[in-house]
């Protein structure tokens, strides 16, 4: 159970950051 709940945070965390470095480099380009 504890591997499951670490693989969803592991997850969001890297959705997370994928999410915030599209937002800035597309950000930057303008």
């Amino acid at each position: 159970m504890f591997d499951v709940i670490l693989g969803a945070l592991g997850a969001a965390f890297f959705w997370s950051c994928v999410t915030s470095l599209v937002y800035f480099g597309t950000k930057n380009d303008r």
